[in-house]
């Protein structure tokens, strides 16, 4: 059986809102030794994935929907959200006890979440607290083999959390991940599998400044980026040993 380890978004705390962030942007690598500028983010869409959009207004439960693939649930979600209280939201099982945190936000918000792992079913988006308009994107995925994927070596710039991938990083080899954030403010940036298992926190931080990992990987996996505010994200590709080894299949 395979073992998973679950990290929500209810672990790594409530996201505030950062108005007019939402977008991946090119970071231009301006004759340096970075990694080369991305065009636009490739995913999603994601290859044979099925989208389920759902909106709503204030609090509330949406209608049921089923998830059919063995892959991660990344789930979009944009709210228009005035109010001091804190926008929560769920997803939660239809047939059983089963519930997922998928964010925490105060003020306007948009954002991407990697769900933890659920079992194929019938689920539904339960709004916990909202005080406006609000809207969410649910890719259900499947599990993707080495083929499927951004290659490293790959730059972003962004803000508030989002996931990025999926990502082939082929045959073990070493990997560096860089997370840079600009103001002082709890962040983290997670490696994430390719069935949305969170393997390994490789950055937790709470103040400014730029902050590396380095991790010998194999296969297809996600990065799950959060963050208070706007990040920059390099990974890039090195030689030489590493002190472990991942690998991002199904055991």
């Amino acid at each position: 059986m395979e073992r998973r380890q679950y990290l929500g978004a209810a672990a790594a705390g409530g996201v505030v809102g950062v108005a007019g962030v939402s977008a991946y942007t090119v970071l231009g690598s301006g004759g340096n030794d970075g990694p080369p500028a991305m065009v636009e983010a490739e995913f999603p869409p994601y290859p044979n994935s099925e989208t389920i959009e759902r909106s709503g207004s204030g609090t509330g439960t949406s209608e049921p929907f089923e998830l059919v693939n063995e892959g991660p649930t990344i789930i979009d979600t944009n709210v228009d959200h005035s109010s001091d209280d804190i926008y929560n939201v769920e997803l939660r099982s239809t047939t059983d006890e089963t519930v997922r945190g998928v964010i925490q936000a105060r003020g306007p918000f948009t954002g991407r979440t990697n769900v933890q792992p659920v079992d194929p079913g019938s689920y539904e988006l339960s709004v916990l607290n909202a005080s406006g308009d609000w809207e969410a994107t649910i890719y259900d995925l499947p599990v993707y083999e080495v083929g499927t994927g951004m290659e490293p070596p790959f730059a972003f710039a962004d803000g508030l959390d989002t996931v990025v991938g999926p990502i082939d990083f082929g045959e073990q080899s070493p990997v560096e991940f860089v997370f840079e954030v600009d103001k002082d403010s709890r962040h983290r940036l997670d490696l994430v599998d390719r069935t949305g298992a969170v393997q390994e926190s490789l950055v937790q931080a709470s103040t400014a400044g730029s902050r590396s990992a380095l991790r010998a990987i194999g296969g297809v996996g996600y990065l799950d980026l959060k963050s208070f505010t706007t990040w920059t994200l390099e990974v890039i590709p090195r030689t030489g040993g590493v002190g472990g080894n991942t690998t991002n299949e199904s055991n």
